[in-house]
């Protein structure tokens, strides 16, 4: 499915784009911890390390950032958004967040999404890899 940006005063894509499920079914544990850096970068930044909206730029209010970034653990708005919904946002951005469409490519966007899922506790985090010659030798 493919979603283009709203215009101004319109919001009928952004609406639309909860329709939209992730492409990203699971992430490994190396590719979960990839995903964690990818966010500490890219969102921790205002969202905070602990995606409580406490990041160095609100730095609980005394930092340069004018709002509180939302709260993307513990906010049932956040917690109850839909995965697509949360990739228009980060592709096109939202109220006083810009576009991460030229900092994390469409697959990491998803890879980011999935991953706050995993801290919301909405879906598992990754199983441990198991050894494919350890189960052939069985």
């Amino acid at each position: 499915m493919h979603i283009q940006q709203d215009a101004v005063g319109d919001t009928a894509n952004y609406f639309a784009s909860r329709q939209m499920p992730n492409p990203i079914a699971s992430l490994t544990e190396s590719e979960l911890k990839e995903t964690e850096r990818l966010y500490l970068i890219n969102c921790g930044i205002c969202h905070g390390p602990k995606l409580d909206g406490n990041g160095p730029l609100w730095n609980n209010g005394d930092g340069p950032y004018p709002s509180k970034p939302a709260t993307l653990v513990g906010d049932s708005k956040y917690e109850s958004m839909p995965e697509g919904q949360m990739f228009y946002s980060i592709t096109f951005g939202k109220n006083l967040m810009g576009s991460y469409a030229s900092q994390l490519s469409a697959k990491q966007r998803w890879q980011v999404i999935h991953y706050i899922k995993v801290k919301q506790g909405k879906i598992k985090a990754a199983a441990a890899a198991t050894d494919s010659t350890a189960v052939a030798a069985k």
